[in-house]
């Protein structure tokens, strides 16, 4: 499940209702600049696995609570 949606607030919520149905959740503009504006870090507690793809400037972040993903980006 891609979370990237407006309004910036609804993207921590969304998150937070699918933590334990969805497979995969990424939520895009994970970097730390963008902390200010999506307080992703709220949420990230509520996952047992967190990866980030940091290969852009706008970092995305793989959340999971039923997938281990260690190996995610291999």
């Amino acid at each position: 499940m891609l979370i990237d949606q407006t309004p910036d607030s609804s993207r921590r919520e969304e998150a937070r209702r699918l933590a334990n149905l969805a497979k995969y959740i990424i939520i895009h503009d994970s970097n730390g600049r963008q902390e200010k504006v999506y307080h992703y870090s709220e949420i990230y507690p509520l996952f047992k696995y967190r990866t980030i793809w940091d290969k852009d400037s706008r970092h995305a972040t793989v959340l999971s609570n039923l997938v281990d993903l260690e190996d995610f980006w291999k």
